[in-house]
């Protein structure tokens, strides 16, 4: 996989959006859910309003969300994944995306991972720098083109000081 991120919700619907026209979709986006301007879950809606693929969106977070679960659903989330991010939970959601795609789930061996995931890319919308990381290395030990956005988090005194 060749994978992009870019640093908001509203750029991620953007690049979707752009991917698309050129004919060349992602072949799935992994959102946070809690990022700053668009949440996941109105970047979410705004994906699905605009893109007529069924491009497979994994909604990533930190915090349960057994309480928002059936929102995401209605909305268009495929998928959900708690952090910390594992290697065999990510490569476990994306094989079952494969294996829908192949129509072959059953057949899937782990042998097999890589060579299915290959020369794929993949949007990674992570606030976390170490989960980013970590995730990112994952993906990419599995062939896997990465790009991933990133959150920049500043204290209000960083400001005062920076501004003098």
């Amino acid at each position: 996989m060749k994978g992009y991120w870019v640093l908001s919700g509203a750029e991620a619907v953007r690049r979707i959006v752009e991917a698309e026209k050129r004919s060349d979709d992602f072949f799935a986006v992994i959102l946070d859910w809690q990022m700053p301007g668009m949440d996941g879950l109105e970047t979410l809606k705004a994906i699905r309003r605009q893109v007529d693929t069924n491009i497979p969106i994994i909604i990533i977070s930190a915090y349960d969300y057994s309480g928002i679960e059936e929102e995401f659903i209605q909305a268009g989330a495929d998928a959900f994944i708690t952090k910390p991010l594992f290697q065999s939970k990510v490569l476990q959601v994306l094989n079952m995306f494969c294996a829908k795609k192949n129509k072959k789930a059953e057949r899937i061996k782990p042998e097999e991972e890589k060579s299915i995931l290959c020369g794929r890319r993949l949007l990674l919308v992570e606030d976390n720098e170490i989960n980013r990381e970590i995730a990112s290395e994952l993906l990419e030990m599995r062939g896997i083109s990465v790009e991933s956005a990133e959150r920049r988090n500043e204290c209000p005194c960083a400001k005062a000081d920076r501004y003098g």
